[in-house]
């Protein structure tokens, strides 16, 4: 796989996960869902492609562990509720 694919399928998983913690949690989580996701998946490919010593496949598939936490902790918190009393 061509590394642009790559970038092109982080993005959208991460914008797919933002998505879903805008639909629950509001637009300011959303957000800032995102911003955490593409840092935490910069950070991780990095980190772990200085520690696989150059293996682009390694960090590549560790890079995606960033929006699967992302989901697990937006499926553990509870639901935001808006305008109901």
């Amino acid at each position: 796989m061509e590394p642009v694919y790559g970038v092109i399928i982080f993005v959208i998983a991460s914008a797919a996960v933002s998505l879903f913690a805008w639909s629950r949690q509001g637009t300011l989580a959303g957000v800032l869902y995102f911003i955490a996701i593409v840092a935490l998946g910069i950070g991780l490919y990095h980190f772990t492609l200085y520690i696989a010593q150059g293996n682009q496949v390694m960090a590549g598939v560790f890079t995606f562990l960033a929006p699967i936490s992302a989901i697990l902790i937006i499926l553990n918190t509870t639901y935001s509720v808006r305008g109901r009393r």
